[in-house]
């Protein structure tokens, strides 16, 4: 890619403002609403027979679920609110239909009279990695092209916007299937601190093949993104390699203090010290200097990763199987998210604005009250699925539902992110090498709108 070509690639993907946070918020619920509103839908007789064969499951599975998501970034940008609505709606729709006719049966079991909820974890966070996956493979993949919105790139300095989620949430996913959030008690054991450590040279060799292949072809890459040589393969290893190291050296319960203590130091930092001038100053003369921002922001997202672990250890492993457990679990998620939007809401405005760049303290408030609000919501929507359950698959009493299937009935309805999650690192770096293919193939930035929505 010659000089002037990356220069105005580089111009082209800048955005300086970002979105709305309701806008954000609202894409990063469609897939979850996409997926509840198919569960529900395949209730219904006309859908179940269409899944009777595993590869038109195959197909309706992929189209049903990818559609709005990619029709929300795309064609239909300027309506999300609508797309959201409308997902939203007819969830709630197909829900109390389902309730309706289910109370007509002489089996139905009012909500009053139902104590047990199984399992005692529901498979939330497989899907919620898929569709992180998803979403952040196809915004890689669109954002070259003009027909995906700039708003919705990631920020040049700082602001909201849907791309500068996909960092933050991979690291709390990381940390919510962690050993750390499984109540195992880590301190002292240094062959875990091996472990983590072997399965993240993959990541760090996958890190140097990116930055030859980005220097060796003259790629794209905004250096304020990361840095020179920096970027998310590195964030990524060095994120669990020090937070494993931190729980070697520590109990696991001083984990909330540590995040704590290091998202207030990492703040006053940026406020009282000359950290934040060098940090949008120009100056690269150095290893550090020329990765300021890679570096720096590793404070940020350890700190995330911590609080992420704790949210994991006390709401999601946490055995229950009580249904008011599980509301409980659900509110207390939803308060969490409503009071890390206010304490956003207020650093933005009076103090420092978010900024994934530097993965400041309302960047990370501001990650982690959505991931509340992904997860409240993922615990709602699970339980309502097992309340509308077949009476013949729920055990008298409880909401138990039992493992056998209706004949004929072809696996999951969330086969499709069950195949995401099960390749999901092959999936992510085949995104990243399409990327890269298509922009020198491709004039990406005078594409036409159909080409793109193609791709």
């Amino acid at each position: 890619m010659d000089a002037t070509k990356k220069l105005l690639h580089e111009e082209f993907l800048e955005n300086e403002q970002g979105t709305t946070p309701a806008e954000v918020i609202m894409l990063t619920l469609i897939p979850l609403l996409t997926t509840q509103f198919y569960v529900f839908l395949l209730k219904t007789g006309i859908f179940r027979l269409l899944r009777q064969y595993f590869w038109l499951q195959v197909v309706v599975d992929t189209v049903l679920q990818s559609i709005p998501i990619t029709l929300a970034v795309t064609v239909l940008s300027n309506h999300v609110a609508c797309i959201f609505f409308t997902l939203l709606g007819g969830s709630t729709t197909l829900w109390v239909t389902h309730h309706l006719t289910l109370r007509q049966l002489e089996s139905y079991i009012p909500l009053k009279r139902v104590t047990t909820v199984a399992p005692s974890r529901l498979p939330f966070i497989s899907v919620a990695r898929s569709q992180v996956l998803f979403m952040t493979s196809m915004c890689i993949l669109a954002v070259d092209f003009p027909l995906f919105p700039r708003r919705f790139a990631k920020t040049k300095f700082s602001g909201f916007s849907l791309m500068d989620v996909g960092v933050a949430f991979f690291i709390m996913l990381a940390a919510l299937v962690s050993p750390e959030a499984k109540h195992k008690q880590l301190q002292g054991n240094l062959n875990h601190l091996k472990g983590v450590t072997k399965k993240c040279v993959i990541l760090v060799l996958i890190g140097f093949i990116r930055i030859l292949t980005v220097k060796g072809i003259e790629y794209q890459s905004p250096v304020l993104e990361y840095g020179l040589h920096w970027n998310f393969f590195f964030t990524f290893a060095c994120v669990k390699i020090m937070s494993a190291l931190l729980y070697t050296l520590i109990p696991s319960t001083w984990d909330v203090l540590i995040s704590t203590a290091l998202l207030v130091i990492y703040e006053l930092a940026l406020q009282f010290t000359s950290l934040n001038a060098f940090l949008h100053n120009n100056d690269r003369t150095g290893f550090i200097a020329a990765n300021k921002e890679g570096l720096t922001s590793l404070l940020g997202y350890i700190s995330l990763y911590l609080a992420t672990v704790v949210l994991g250890r006390w709401i999601v492993y946490r055995p229950r199987y009580q249904l008011n457990q599980w509301m409980k679990s659900f509110l207390v998620c939803l308060v969490i998210s409503a009071l890390g939007f206010c304490a956003t809401y207020v650093m933005h405005v009076k103090l420092s604005p978010v900024s994934r760049r530097l993965a400041n303290a309302a960047y990370c408030l501001w990650m982690f009250s959505i991931g509340n609000l992904l997860l409240a919501l993922h615990i709602v929507f699970e339980v309502l699925g097992v309340m509308l359950e077949r009476p013949a698959n729920v055990i008298v009493n409880t909401l138990e539902i039992r493992k056998a299937e209706k004949k004929g009935d072809v696996g999951s309805p969330l086969f499709i992110w069950d195949a995401m999650n099960f390749n999901a690192m092959g999936l992510f770096l085949l995104s990243n090498v399409l990327t890269g293919l298509f922009n020198v193939v491709l004039q990406t930035r005078t594409t036409d709108s159909l080409t793109c929505l193609v791709v």
